[in-house]
């Protein structure tokens, strides 16, 4: 009685409650409480249903009395923690609702990661799955993630999906008694042969035993593995049997209603259907803002399926309102709308353009010599009015041939150096490209995690689009270089 009399007169003294100073049995002395906070970590990924999870979780956190720091896990190896990403990421989840915030990812640098050495070898023999996870082992914990922890009491550090696991371990040995609770979020091996992915040092698609063996051996080191269905369970389950799994069902409430479906059974020219994620939306709108209202609206009908109309309506996009009864908003039964011809395009340029076509045109433009005279493998691309124009053509085209897929593009092959010496000359300038051994110049693009850029500029991309022009009867109707031309050219208003 005499120790509790003790610490309530001195938390009197100095104007704080009685619960938020404590006795160390061990000294006698009265200290303050340090306030309970938790540690989640996930992918660095915008406007997915991971993030929608993330959101729900710093809500419900909150509500628990906790103080919340979410860490942001850079999603690829190409990204650096210094990159430009992290503005865009941050821009657009502002609503993420965590007291605290930090990200992670690999210095630009990469001989500060001599660690990267020793994944090398071994992991040449490792599954995808094992490399999905090597670039959160070269990640270092933040300095405000440090204070956080030194200021707060943490007993939780939740990780989501398999690959932050060695991040959430460099975590734990700063508080060596919390708990790692594993949101696994499905089997990510499906993911992986379902995209055959490709090991970035064999360029092989690893087995489903391999890539199994290898997440489970990452996720067995969490204390709890959190699953969302029976399914998943039931795998994690049966190749980590001594851990503890819990099957938990996330409710994710939506904050936009989708107008009801009216007139379902009615016949219409489109169909797109997407999840609300970042790229959907991107490309939604790029497709209502470049095809749809200046050549088709008011012609032909369309209908956008899913709950990409949230995003629509969050960004508060100046075309939701015009298209807004295109929007059809979930549905639950979509096979009864599945009569289509479906139109596969390779890359898209013209006016404006984002993307990689955006990063080539800013290099032609720097006037830099260039180690991409060697690029000159054959690829397809497609003009924005050349796909609207073939889109127009696919809808005219009669009888409809449905449930078939074509291929279309502009039909006049080039190469990722042509292409920059033809922006830089559409310019008025010169795109002095040279050439470097192929070999070494691959391996520098490796070394920085680059793969995926060294793909797309120097590996063949050529598809055929002869069978959906003898279908159609369509050609393109901008050559190759006056769509260059107009692609760069200063920005003008754009006729119907």
């Amino acid at each position: 009685m005499q120790e509790t009399a003790d610490v309530e007169q001195v938390a009197q003294s100095v104007g704080l409650q009685d619960g938020e100073v404590q006795l160390q049995p061990t000294t006698g002395q009265v200290t303050m409480k340090r306030p309970k906070g938790i540690v989640v970590l996930g992918p660095a990924w915008i406007a997915c249903g991971s993030y929608e999870v993330f959101r729900r979780q710093m809500q419900c956190c909150r509500e628990l009395g906790l103080r919340t720091f979410f860490l942001s896990v850079g999603p690829t190896l190409g990204i650096t923690e210094s990159s430009n990403y992290w503005d865009y990421y941050y821009r657009h989840t502002e609503n993420l609702g965590a007291d605290e915030r930090g990200h992670s990812a690999r210095s630009a640098n990469i001989f500060k990661h001599p660690e990267l050495l020793t994944q090398v070898v071994p992991g040449a023999f490792r599954s995808v799955a094992f490399w999905k996870s090597v670039h959160t082992r070269l990640m270092t914990i933040p300095d405000n993630l440090r204070q956080f922890i030194n200021e707060h009491d943490v007993e939780t550090i939740i990780c989501h999906h398999f690959f932050d696991m060695p991040l959430a371990k460099k975590i734990r040995r700063l508080l060596p008694h919390a708990q790692i609770i594993l949101e696994t979020q499905d089997v990510q091996t499906n993911h992986y042969l379902s995209q055959q992915a490709k090991h970035p040092l064999t360029r092989r698609v690893s087995s489903e035993k391999a890539m199994l063996r290898d997440e489970m051996r990452i996720s067995g080191d969490a204390d709890v593995l959190i699953h969302y269905n029976d399914r998943e369970t039931k795998i994690f389950k049966s190749h980590l049997p001594h851990s503890r799994h819990v099957t938990i069902y996330p409710a994710l409430a939506r904050n936009y209603q989708s107008p009801p479906v009216e007139n379902a059974g009615e016949p219409f020219d489109f169909l797109i259907v997407a999840s609300a994620n970042d790229p959907n939306y991107h490309s939604v709108s790029c497709f209502l803002r470049e095809v749809w209202a200046p050549k088709l609206a008011g012609k032909r009908s369309l209908k956008i399926v899913g709950n990409i109309d949230a995003l629509f309506a969050m960004y508060n996009d100046q075309l939701h309102e015009p298209f807004r009864d295109c929007f059809v908003g979930l549905v639950p039964e979509l096979h009864s709308w599945l009569q289509y011809t479906i139109l596969r395009p390779p890359m898209v340029y013209g006016p404006a353009a984002k993307g990689n076509f955006a990063r080539l045109a800013k290099l032609a433009r720097s006037g830099l010599p260039l180690p991409l005279g060697g690029a000159i493998a054959a690829k397809s691309f497609i003009f924005v009015d050349n796909l609207a124009s073939a889109i127009t053509a696919a809808v005219a085209r009669t009888p409809p041939r449905t449930n078939s897929t074509f291929l279309v593009s502009d039909g006049d092959d080039t190469s990722t150096a042509d292409l920059l010496r033809e922006i830089a000359m559409q310019a008025n300038g010169t795109a002095p490209l040279f050439r470097l051994p192929h070999a070494t110049l691959k391996w520098v693009f490796i070394s920085f995690g680059l793969r995926e850029e060294w793909e797309k500029l120097f590996a063949p991309f050529v598809i055929d689009s002869k069978p959906f022009s003898e279908w159609a009867n369509w050609t393109a109707p901008v050559a190759f270089r006056e769509a260059i031309r107009l692609s760069v050219a200063p920005a003008t208003p754009r006729g119907p």
